[in-house]
């Protein structure tokens, strides 16, 4: 690249990133965190199975059966037992400017996370 900044635009504007390492503790947290919330989630499953516990995901209808299915297994028990439960930090609307501080809405779930009301 010249002093005047021409040159291939391609090197042009090649950052080399650079981000913190994180603790391994962090990382083995993180882990140890998701595998036991797997965990609970299969054990949600079996009991749905068994009927001991109240399903509350819509259900395809007999005449669909035929059809591909719209969401995997995986995907399926991945926002059924893990996105649910963490929907509402996730997806956090913000009333006010964003920058540094911000404000953010209020919400309440009678239904564990399904439905939220301002």
């Amino acid at each position: 690249v010249t002093a005047n900044g021409a040159g291939p635009p391609s090197r042009r504007f090649q950052r080399p990133e650079s981000f913190e390492q994180a603790p391994i503790y962090v990382a083995v947290m993180t882990y140890l965190g998701f595998g036991i919330v797997t965990l609970f989630g299969y054990f949600r499953d079996f009991l749905r199975a068994v009927g001991l516990e109240k399903c509350h995901i819509a259900k395809e209808r007999e005449e669909q059966k035929d059809f591909v299915p719209l969401y995997q297994d995986f995907e399926n028990f991945y926002t059924r037992n893990l996105y649910m439960r963490v929907r509402d930090n996730w997806n956090r609307p913000i009333c006010s400017l964003p920058g540094p501080v911000f404000d953010v809405m209020e919400r309440v779930s009678p239904d564990y996370n399904w439905t939220f009301r301002y």
